[in-house]
């Protein structure tokens, strides 16, 4: 509902020029002004206070019911923020994404070919002073210039076919690596399918090799703070040769079986899947080590644990 208030308007026969004004229909129409007189005797009451609101009304001139819209509900009402929400966050991305698409690969263009031009203008007015100096030279120094561009661009090649594997032509044949240029035929093989190693095609009765007994202080954690642990080696290798290099050099294989052991903890050895996983350990170790042959197998006389 509003509330309306009505502003008092300035009496008329106080007016001077509305006063000429009554005495002039006064004198053509006397019926005119009598009834002027009437209208302006019936004043508005501006101590009246009006309230109205907005009506409408249809073509048959019936009022129309105002509709009262009802406010959605708490979550319906954050629904629709949220909503609003997304709507205006993709409309600035997508105004912003059309403004950079719009203003700046234009101007990256612009600028790359304004640099463009300004290199090429520089590396012209270069090759003009070039080409203006070597012009300004006496004959020989003429000759000169000339002869030192050729060694440049010869250099220049035969670093590319260097690069590429094509070296100049040596005063002597390079060493012959591989019957493959000259054989009448080359065949393809797998290595591990049908092929075995040259030792392996002439066995030798394997033999066994005793290192001395071990003494190692093993890897600490929480539940086990000094672990230690006593061992007896037996490696199998796969001939004579082998152990007599094991026998030289048993000094220096036998600390590195012990370091071997010291990186181990007291829950890893004590189980049998520890115990298997320890012999491989050490084969690769001692394998790693030898100049010939191979260690076959690993076995343990004596395996004891302090926890």
């Amino acid at each position: 509902m509003a509330e309306i208030s009505q502003d008092k308007p300035p009496l008329m026969e106080n007016n001077p020029e509305t006063q000429e004004l009554d005495q002039v229909l006064a004198t053509m129409d006397p019926e005119f002004a009598k009834n002027l007189e009437n209208i302006q005797s019936v004043l508005p009451n501006t101590e009246i206070h009006i309230e109205t609101e907005s009506i409408e009304v249809d073509e048959s001139g019936e009022i129309i019911e105002p509709v009262v819209e009802k406010k959605p509900s708490g979550i319906k009402a954050r629904f629709n923020a949220v909503k609003q929400a997304i709507h205006l966050r993709l409309a600035r991305i997508t105004a912003s994404i059309w403004h950079f698409l719009k203003t700046v690969p234009k101007n990256v263009a612009v600028t790359t070919f304004k640099g463009l031009m300004v290199a090429v203008k520089a590396v012209l007015g270069a090759i003009s002073k070039v080409v203006k100096g070597f012009f300004a030279f006496s004959g020989p120094q003429k000759l000169a210039a000339v002869a030192v561009l050729a060694l440049a661009i010869a250099m220049l090649m035969v670093i590319k076919a260097n690069l590429k594997g094509d070296w100049l032509p040596m005063l002597n044949d390079p060493i012959l690596t591989s019957f493959e240029p000259r054989a009448d035929s080359v065949t393809e093989f797998d290595l591990k399918e049908k092929m075995i190693s040259f030792a392996r095609a002439f066995p030798q009765d394997p033999e066994m090799f005793l290192f001395d007994k071990l003494k190692v202080n093993l890897r600490r954690n929480s539940s086990h703070s000094n672990p230690m642990g006593a061992f007896e080696i037996f490696a199998q290798v796969d001939s004579h040769e082998t152990a007599v290099e094991l026998q030289t050099r048993q000094v220096e294989l036998h600390d590195s079986i012990q370091r071997v052991f010291e990186g181990q903890q007291y829950e890893e050895l004590v189980s049998d899947l520890g115990k298997n996983r320890m012999k491989g350990l050490i084969k690769s170790e001692i394998n790693h080590e030898l100049t010939q042959g191979w260690v076959v197998d690993i076995h343990f006389k004596t395996f004891i644990l302090k926890p």
